[in-house]
């Protein structure tokens, strides 16, 4: 997608809000210029019935000029209760420790839905929080994205026609950034035997870096 597209499909987002664009010019319309006006209009959205079930809508966490953004599909529940990513995932920080090189205060999380859902999420909520993560990604610009999770990967390259197993681990280009899809923590934590493969996509970060 252009850098363009994605300037239009952030405008939709505004009108979703209430803004009117029949006397529309380029100037009259600001977009999030900073991380803080953006996760101001995270905490307060209601675009969707996600809002009504979830305790927090969650903004991203980290450095703002990180060089890596980790993103995960929706938040969990202890991240819903807190109203914070990585909230009590000591594991998850201590192996981008280890193996990346990477502390919590070196990089951006974020998801891909801003509020936990009570069941699986309709395709229309990815929809609507996609801007979200779109100016996540314009106002850091990371080297790189890390995509925790095989469905994470294919919402956000928009097509599910290669193997998972096939690119998992693979650095390939994504907009402005590149992009590197692994497991998420919790198929990691069910199937214990793809760990090495988790810990081996991660030391690919500290390479890239």
């Amino acid at each position: 997608m252009s850098y363009a597209n994605e300037i239009l499909r952030e405008l939709y987002y505004l009108r979703a809000f209430g803004y009117k664009f029949a006397d529309f010019s380029p100037s009259s319309v600001a977009l999030p210029s900073s991380l803080a006006e953006l996760n101001a209009s995270i905490k307060e959205c209601n675009l969707c019935e996600l809002c009504k079930s979830a305790n927090h809508a969650l903004a991203g966490l980290g450095d703002k000029s990180a060089k890596v953004i980790f993103v995960f599909d929706a938040p969990n529940a202890a991240e819903d209760a807190s109203g914070e990513f990585l909230a009590g995932d000591d594991k998850f920080l201590q192996n981008l420790n280890e193996m990346a090189g990477l502390k919590k205060d070196e990089i951006y999380v974020t998801s891909l839905l801003k509020c936990k859902p009570a069941a699986k999420a309709p395709a229309s909520a990815y929809e609507l929080c996609e801007p979200y993560f779109s100016a996540e990604v314009r106002l850091i610009a990371p080297k790189l994205i890390v995509a925790l999770g095989e469905e994470v990967f294919y919402k956000m390259i928009k097509q599910s026609a290669q193997s998972f197993e096939a690119i998992r681990g693979n650095i390939m280009k994504f907009k402005h950034s590149a992009l590197l899809a692994t497991y998420s923590p919790t198929v990691i934590a069910k199937n214990p035997s793809k760990k090495e493969l988790f810990f081996s996509d991660l030391k690919k970060i500290k390479e890239y870096l």
